[in-house]
């Protein structure tokens, strides 16, 4: 087998990403060291790596501004001196003026990084009228000797810990390490290059979001390559995360193709349950709830011992709580609303047992879902409340997003929808922005129902009918015959009696019982 490479163009677009990346998230420094090499401090539990600029406590990242990072490297780098304030501000900021006020926040802010305080000045100490001094008991390395003694496996799987704590920089760095190091191998490694591609489009959707063409690109490389020597596992993964991919952009046709390709092989692995998990998702977007039932119970009967996230816990889902999670929206819309509920509150107590906690988002926002399918306006938005929390505090943009969606929705309907309804618009041009289409249709739907509680009957039949004109909704799509009984209901003119036949017609051949029954009261109604 040919050694597999990158092309230039590839490779070239790999280190530009590593210096946009590096100016994303640090932006401009005024930092002026000279030209210092590249350095890994360790002291005590903790690393600095100059290179990557981070610092490390065990496996953690520790969080710190840009500025306070660089005091760090400048004291740590002069440890066997004490530097005074006038050099440090000129280190640090350059010709920008800076108060003592300023510098003595930041040498506060490193203490506290490393574990240390003003009182105890353990590791950074203060020299009175003279400037400061870090004290600490270092033991300092090249990175090059470092990078020396990393293999090509590490680097990955550094890249990979990198990339689920949201380090682009750090993780764009180790990348481009592992891809010097499988460029310069005159040994094969295509297992390996396989693995670079599916972490290098993981980074690629993180920066573009999921309409990223060029991590599509790399996912289909990576599948080409485990392949051609055979690697399950690898192909399984590349694979998974492709399908992923489609289903968040609502192409769920090619979703459903790839993972019902997955569960017809053999397996004996956590990938069956997570890809039967998946499967159940593209099923039951395109309103397939009988089949997306199947596959769930199907997740779910292979068991807690094999329903272990290597997959699904990158996008902070798991698969066991997932499945419950579906299958209990399924259940609903084919009306047994009382099994719904019970696999709905099973699936809230999966989310939170140890190991299972990166869930907790998702299984919040699928409740908020459920209930509000149901109408009830005080679950809906007590999950949708915690999904916003839980989003926020575990950097999830697309699950606060569809939390806040769905808080403004139940906020909205239980009061006054007027003043919602911009925010509403907001989060979903997010989510947009992103490539995440997914839910696109119900959210959207959301927004035209608080438009036409709010007397705006304009704007929400002009919502819904580009929403029944979308790919996903002409398609096939879960929420079609509410988005029907909503523009009918919107319209309120001789031709709702029609439509509202049509969302009868279309919620029966769905098995949709429980839409079949609101539309049904919508037509009798008139």
């Amino acid at each position: 087998m040919a050694l597999f490479a990158p092309t230039d163009a590839v490779s070239g677009k790999a280190s530009a990403l590593c210096l946009t990346i590096f100016c994303r998230f640090y932006g401009e420094s005024g930092a002026n060291f000279g030209t210092m090499a590249a350095m890994l401090y360790r002291f005590g539990e903790f690393e600095l790596d100059t290179a990557a600029r981070e610092i490390r406590k065990g496996r953690a990242f520790v969080k710190v501004e840009p500025q306070v990072f660089d005091v760090l490297v400048y004291l740590i780098s002069n440890a066997d001196r004490v530097v005074a304030k006038d050099e440090l501000l000129e280190k640090v900021w350059g010709d920008a003026f800076v108060s003592e006020a300023t510098l003595s926040s930041r040498i506060m802010a490193a203490r506290k990084a490393i574990g240390d305080s003003g009182k105890e000045q353990q590791l950074i100490r203060t020299i009175h009228s003279r400037g400061f001094r870090f004290v600490g008991e270092l033991k300092q390395s090249s990175m090059e000797c470092e990078d020396a003694t990393e293999t090509t496996v590490s680097l990955l799987e550094a890249a990979k810990d990198r990339i689920l704590t949201a380090d682009m920089a750090g993780a764009s760095a180790k990348l481009e390490s592992a891809k010097q190091r499988l460029s310069s191998s005159a040994d094969y490694k295509d297992r390996e290059w396989a693995h670079w591609h599916i972490l290098m489009a993981q980074l690629l959707l993180q920066l573009e979001g999921w309409s990223s063409e060029s991590a599509r690109e790399h996912y289909d490389k990576a599948i080409d390559i485990a392949e051609g020597i055979g690697d399950v596992e690898v192909f399984r993964s590349a694979r998974y995360h492709l399908a992923t991919m489609f289903e968040l952009r609502a192409d769920f046709m090619q979703s459903e193709t790839l993972m019902k390709a997955a569960i017809t092989e053999p397996t004996g692995d956590a990938s069956d349950a997570e890809s039967r998990e998946l499967l159940a998702c593209s099923l039951f977007h395109q309103g397939r709830f009988s089949e997306s039932g199947k596959q769930a119970t199907s997740g779910i009967e292979i068991g807690p011992t094999k329903a272990i996230t290597r997959l699904s816990a990158f996008y902070g889902e798991d698969p066991l709580v997932s499945c419950h999670h579906w299958l209990a929206l399924s259940l609903l819309f084919m009306g047994d609303e009382d099994a719904a509920l019970r696999n709905a509150s099973k699936a809230l107590r999966l989310s939170e047992q140890h190991g299972r906690i990166h869930s907790l988002a998702h299984s919040r926002q699928q409740a908020a879902m459920l209930h509000q399918v149901r109408r009830d306006l005080d679950l809906c938005e007590h999950w949708a409340r915690a999904t916003v929390s839980i989003g926020t505090r575990q950097n999830l943009p697309y699950r606060k997003c569809a939390g806040t969606i769905l808080l403004c929705w139940a906020t909205g309907m239980k009061g006054d929808p007027k003043p919602v309804i911009g925010e509403m618009v907001s989060n979903l041009e997010q989510m947009a922005a992103i490539g995440a289409r997914m839910e696109e249709p119900y959210f959207a739907a959301l927004i035209a129902e608080c438009e036409i509680a709010a007397d705006d009957k304009k704007s929400a039949i002009f919502r819904l009918n580009n929403l029944l004109n979308s790919d996903p909704v002409k398609r096939g799509y879960f929420y079609t015959a509410e988005i029907l009984r909503l523009r009918a209901i919107a319209e309120c003119n001789g031709q709702s009696k029609q439509t509202l036949e049509h969302a009868i017609d279309l919620a029966t051949r769905q098995g949709a019982q429980y839409l079949v029954s609101r539309c049904t009261d919508s037509l009798n109604s008139i």
